[in-house]
């Protein structure tokens, strides 16, 4: 299973994510909201979206 998570500043890591992510084998990609050339997922593909804090 893919996650993907969106992460809205450069301080916040996925940190537990990633963890829990390896232990059951699951991919784990994300999306830099920070960085000023951006992609969107495509969505099809991803089993779980985590969507961190924001301003």
């Amino acid at each position: 299973m893919r996650v993907h998570f969106f992460q809205h500043v450069s301080f916040e890591k996925p940190g537990f994510i990633s963890e829990w992510c390896r232990v059951h084998g699951y991919e784990l990609t994300g999306t830099y909201f920070y960085e000023k050339k951006f992609a969107k997922p495509d969505f099809e593909k991803i089993g779980l979206m985590v969507i961190m804090g924001g301003q």
